[in-house]
C-alpha cells in the first residue's frame, strides 16, 4: 500500500481560482530550442524560429496532407531511396516496427534513412495509402511548433501496414519530422475470427482441452505464462498455430499476483489491452 500523506490543513483550505484556468494552460512560452530532443538526439526541434517560416492560419490539413502522401506513395512504389529520404528532415526520424524491417527499428537522421531505404526497398514495395480516422490536423503544442499530422494504411506485398507521420513547414515545403510506420497484418496468414465461447462439438470443453493437450504437437513453445506469453499464444491461435505455454507457476497470472498486492495499470488504458481482451469500458 502507499504510505499515508499528511496534507497540511493550509493546503486543504485554500481554493483553486479556475476562472482563468484553461488562459493559463494555453498561456504556454515558446518552447527552447534544446527542449528534450536536444540532449537525446543533439539537435533542436524545428521551431518556427529556426525554420523561418509559420504554418498559415488558412492552412487545410487535408489538402496538405494529401500533398505529402501523394509524394511518398510515389517514391514508395518507384522504391526511390533518394527520394524517400529528401521527404524528410535533415534531423527526420522514421521509426518501423516490422512492416520494411522485420525488426524494431530507428533511423535518426537524413543519412541513416537514405542507407536504411536503399537497403530495403528494393525487396519491400508500399502501396495503397488510404487516410485512416482521425482526420489530418494541425497541431500546435506551443507558440513557436506547429506540426501536421495525420495516420494512413498501405500494403507490401506481405502485410497490410499503417503509418503515423508528424510533419513540419519549411520554406522548402513540407518535411517530415516524424514517420512511424507498423505491421499490422500478415496478408498470406489472415487471422481465425475468435470463437463465440460456446461449446462445440460432442464432448465438453474441459474434455477438448484434455485431448489437445495430450495429442497436438506444439509448433511454438512459450516459455512464461505472463503478460507477454499470453498475448503471444493469442496471436499465435488466431493465425492457427498451435503453441504450448510453460510456466513455473501453478497458475495463470501468478507472477503478477504474487509479486504485487494490487493492480496498478497504465493510462491511458488502451496501453492495459490484451489481444481480443479489450480494457473494459467503464
Amino acid at each position: 500500500m502507499a504510505p499515508y500523506i499528511n496534507t497540511p490543513q493550509s493546503a486543504i483550505d485554500a481554493k483553486t481560482d479556475i476562472t482563468n484556468l484553461k488562459d493559463k494552460v494555453n498561456d504556454k512560452p515558446p518552447v527552447a530550442d534544446d527542449y528534450m530532443y536536444d540532449f537525446k538526439y543533439n539537435h533542436a526541434l524545428p521551431t518556427t524560429d529556426i525554420l523561418g517560416i509559420e504554418i498559415p492560419a488558412d492552412a487545410d490539413p487535408q489538402k496538405e496532407a494529401q500533398g505529402i502522401v501523394d509524394d511518398l506513395s510515389k517514391v514508395l512504389a518507384k522504391g526511390d531511396a533518394q527520394g524517400f529520404a529528401d521527404l524528410f528532415l535533415d534531423h527526420g526520424v522514421w521509426r518501423d516496427k516490422l512492416s520494411f524491417t522485420w525488426d524494431y527499428r530507428t533511423f535518426n537522421f537524413k543519412p541513416a534513412i537514405l542507407k536504411a531505404a536503399t537497403d530495403l526497398f528494393p525487396t519491400t514495395k508500399a502501396t495503397n495509402f488510404k487516410f485512416l480516422t482521425p482526420a489530418p490536423k494541425i497541431d500546435s503544442p506551443y507558440p513557436d511548433y506547429a506540426q501536421l499530422q495525420f495516420i494512413v494504411s498501405f500494403e507490401t506485398e506481405v502485410v497490410n501496414a499503417s503509418a503515423v507521420a508528424n510533419a513540419v513547414l519549411t520554406k522548402d515545403g513540407w518535411k517530415l519530422y516524424t514517420l512511424h510506420t507498423v505491421a499490422e497484418k500478415l496478408k498470406q496468414f489472415p487471422e481465425i475470427p475468435p470463437a463465440d465461447g460456446h461449446m462445440t462439438g460432442a464432448i465438453s470443453w474441459e474434455n477438448q482441452r484434455a485431448q489437445d493437450v495430450d495429442s497436438v504437437e506444439p509448433e511454438v513453445l512459450i516459455i512464461g505464462g505472463g503478460q507477454n506469453g499470453l498475448a503471444l499464444a493469442a496471436r499465435l491461435n488466431a493465425l492457427g498455430m498451435k503453441n504450448l505455454i510453460i510456466d513455473h507457476s501453478e497458475e495463470i497470472g501468478a507472477v503478477w499476483k504474487k509479486r504485487y498486492e494490487y493492480l496498478s495499470l497504465h493510462f491511458p488504458h488502451w496501453a492495459d489491452d490484451l489481444p481480443y481482451f479489450p480494457y473494459p469500458k467503464h
